[in-house]
């Protein structure tokens, strides 16, 4: 396993996060345009989480590739503007079809990364957000250089 964990400080207050979530949720419900190639191999840039509940909440984020997993961690996210972000920089190295998987009680969010590749960007960052009722959400971006 490789990366580094850094908490980041939150630098979004309430509302524009909530706005933040309507436009995942708006993007995960549309279905944007993707790579239909499903053998697209990229690479996981950044994975971040965000707690914008009013509880704390154990996430948990496996990035496997095929039955090997690549990566585990497991993070507390608090209420606090201080407690509530984790952001993990190159978690795994180099490209490959990873599927990044955030767990929380009760509920699971899943990206397949390939499906994210677009074309020539194959650095793909994954975003996981808890929103104000504690719904898992998730967003991705892909860029050419991670």
């Amino acid at each position: 396993m490789t990366g580094n964990v850094t908490i980041v400080p939150a630098m979004y207050d309430r509302r524009s996060v909530l706005q933040g979530s309507a436009v995942i949720l708006t993007g995960g419900l549309a279905g944007c345009s993707f790579n239909g190639d499903a053998a697209s191999e990229g690479r996981v840039a950044w994975v971040s989480l965000t707690n914008d509940s009013k509880n704390q909440h154990e996430v948990r984020v496996t990035i496997n590739e095929g039955d090997a997993t690549k990566f585990f961690g497991s993070y507390q996210l608090g209420t606090s503007m201080d407690s509530a972000q984790a952001y993990v920089e190159d978690p795994v190295s180099g490209l490959g079809t990873y599927h990044v998987q955030a767990t929380t009680s009760g509920q699971i969010a899943s990206v397949y990364l390939p499906k994210w590749v677009d074309g020539d960007e194959q650095c793909v960052g994954v975003d996981f957000l808890i929103a104000t009722d504690g719904t898992l959400y998730w967003d991705t971006k892909s860029m050419r250089e991670c």
